[in-house]
Formats: C-alpha cells, sequence, structure tokens
C-alpha cells in the first residue's frame, strides 16, 4: 500500500524555497546562508629595530596586528620609493633577524601583516645603521 504525500512536508519545502520564507511544518524561519567578508589583517604598529644577533644583522620587532596569520618583512636603501622594497624575511612570530649588510649601511624596514585572505597595509617604514 502506497503512503499519501505529506502536505506539510511539500508545503515546507516549497515556502523555504523562496526567500524569507517560514519552513511551517517547524516553525523556523528560514535564513540564506551569511556571505562572509574576507579576512584582512591590520595595521602593524610599533615596529622596533636594533642590532641583530651577529654584525651586519638587524633585529626587527612589532605588535601583533589584527587578524594576522604570517608577516612580511621588507627592506629597501630608500624610504621614499615604495618600488625599491624587497622582501627579507616571512615569519609567523612577532620578530624577525634579517640581512646580511655592511656595517654602516643604512637600511629601511617596513613590515605587513597577511590575513587568511589579504595582506593589511604595510607599516610605516623605519631606518637603522647597520653595526
Amino acid at each position: 500500500m502506497r503512503k499519501p504525500a505529506n502536505p506539510a512536508s511539500a508545503s515546507s519545502r516549497s515556502e523555504a524555497s523562496a526567500c524569507g520564507a517560514r519552513n511551517t511544518a517547524s516553525g523556523f524561519s528560514v535564513r540564506g546562508t551569511n556571505t562572509p567578508h574576507p579576512v584582512i589583517a591590520g595595521l602593524v604598529h610599533d615596529v622596533q629595530l636594533s642590532d641583530g644577533s651577529k654584525s651586519g644583522r638587524v633585529r626587527v620587532d612589532w605588535k601583533k596586528a589584527d587578524d594576522a596569520v604570517i608577516y612580511i618583512v621588507e627592506t629597501a636603501p630608500d624610504s621614499t620609493d615604495p618600488s625599491e622594497f624587497s622582501i627579507a624575511g616571512v615569519t609567523t612570530s612577532l620578530h624577525k633577524d634579517i640581512g646580511d649588510y655592511t656595517p654602516g649601511t643604512k637600511v629601511w624596514v617596513r613590515v605587513t601583516a597577511l590575513g587568511r585572505e589579504e595582506a593589511g597595509p604595510a607599516s610605516e617604514p623605519v631606518s637603522i645603521i647597520v653595526r
């Protein structure tokens, strides 16, 4: 013997397929899923430079950026030309020892945080004379 169709479930399916519909069988509203916003890392603050672990090295420290997953440390001989910056290191920590510079060289450093999907803005460049 064949079961009769359940009119409540047919009604629920048709109502649930419409936007803002109400599922009459359960009494709950049916909502579409929210589209997640891209996770963009925040700005890196308080970049500090000091002598590195040995001559010609620079230690870079900074404070955690919001939603950061990884950090990119970039260096340049001049801070006024953004195209001069190149990657000196990548890390998941809040510090990085970089370089193999000639002592007496001036180096500009900036740090960029990467979120799960997009990079945040680069920090303000700071400089040090390498020892």
